[in-house]
């Protein structure tokens, strides 16, 4: 079975890029969101068809409901199995958030190359 990720970023060329990058360096079934709340509602959904993501790339600063909230969200149902990554234009947000970062399994910040991308999604 693939591995299922979902990759958020309210910047719509950056997250068509991620999902491009990703296909073309593994066998990965890649969706796309555009904001926090879609976020949840495609993780819903998957959990609901019993098709859940195994890992979730989430930007940080994205209006209206940033990754911070969408992590804490996704957290709160009970899903410690979902892996998440958090990917920031801003260093210091990832520094100054009091997220429980154990539960998140990378930290990056943009812009990222296209081999680092996918070595992240391999180590995670």
């Amino acid at each position: 079975m693939k591995t299922r990720i979902l990759v958020a970023d309210d910047t719509v060329d950056s997250a068509d890029l991620f999902q491009a990058i990703l296909r073309h360096c593994g066998d990965y079934d890649v969706d796309v969101a555009y904001g926090g709340e879609d976020v949840l509602k495609m993780y819903t959904s998957a959990r609901s068809e019993e098709r859940p993501y195994d890992l979730i790339i989430l930007d940080l600063a994205m209006p209206f409901m940033n990754g911070f909230e969408a992590e804490e969200r996704i957290y709160s149902a009970g899903d410690n199995a979902t892996r998440i990554v958090f990917l920031s234009a801003h260093g210091d947000q990832m520094d100054a958030h009091r997220s429980n970062f154990s539960r998140v399994v990378a930290r990056w910040q943009k812009p990222i190359e296209a081999d680092t991308l996918c070595r992240l999604v391999v180590e995670a």
